[in-house]
C-alpha cells in the first residue's frame, strides 16, 4: 500500500492532518508491474506515475517525467530538488549564452548584407559605365603614338642638335593633343 511508504514526521505542526489525508486519499496499491496493475480491484499505482482511481479509471499526468527530481521531493530535505533546480538553471544559462551569441553573429550578417545591398542599389543608379575595353584601346593607342613620336625625333636629330631643340618640344605638343582629346572623351562618357 502507498500509505504504508508515506512516512509524516512525528514533530510537524501538521502530523495528524497530513496522516489522516494520506489515508483517506493515498489508499493505492503499489503495483509492480502493469499486469498486477490491471488485476488489482483496488486503486492503483505502477513506478512510471500510472493511477488507477475508484470506478476503473485510468490516469497518467505527464507533464514532467517521472524521474525529473525538480517537480517533487522525496524524503525529509529539498536539497536534491534544489540541485536540480540549480542545475537546469545553469544549462538554460549557457543555451541563452550561445543562443545571444548566434543572435550577434546573425545580426552580423545582416548587417553586412544590408550595406551589400545598399552598394548594389547605388551602383544600379548609375546611368552609364566607363567601356574599359575601349579605354584600354585608346591608352595602347596614345602609348604607340608616343613611340613614334620618339622614334621620329630621335631619327632627325644630329649630333650637333642639342636636346632642347624645337622638335622635341613640339613632339610634347603633339602628344599632349591626343591626350587631352582622350581625357575630353572620358569625361564625355562618364557624364552620359
Amino acid at each position: 500500500m502507498l500509505t504504508g511508504k508515506l512516512e509524516v514526521r512525528h514533530d510537524t505542526w501538521a502530523y495528524d492532518w497530513l496522516a489522516a489525508q494520506s489515508k483517506t486519499r493515498a489508499d493505492y496499491v503499489c503495483a509492480a508491474d502493469l499486469d498486477a496493475f490491471t488485476r488489482s480491484a483496488r486503486p492503483a499505482v505502477t513506478k512510471q506515475g500510472l493511477i488507477k482511481g475508484g470506478g476503473g479509471r485510468h490516469e497518467k499526468n505527464d507533464t514532467s517525467r517521472i524521474d525529473d527530481r525538480s517537480s517533487w521531493v522525496l524524503g525529509w530535505t529539498n536539497q536534491a530538488k534544489l540541485d536540480a533546480l540549480l542545475a537546469k538553471a545553469t544549462q538554460l544559462t549557457k543555451e541563452s549564452a550561445a543562443i545571444t551569441g548566434r543572435t550577434r553573429e546573425i545580426t552580423l550578417q545582416q548587417k553586412k548584407r544590408a550595406s551589400v545591398g545598399e552598394a548594389l542599389t547605388l551602383l544600379g543608379t548609375v546611368s552609364s559605365y566607363t567601356d574599359r575595353h575601349a579605354s584600354v584601346a585608346e591608352l595602347e593607342q596614345v602609348e604607340q603614338q608616343k613611340k613614334d613620336l620618339v622614334a621620329e625625333v630621335g631619327s632627325t636629330s644630329s649630333p650637333r642638335n642639342s636636346p632642347a631643340r624645337t622638335p622635341r618640344s613640339s613632339a610634347a605638343e603633339q602628344l599632349s593633343v591626343p591626350a587631352a582629346r582622350s581625357s575630353a572623351a572620358s569625361a564625355t562618357n562618364t557624364a552620359k
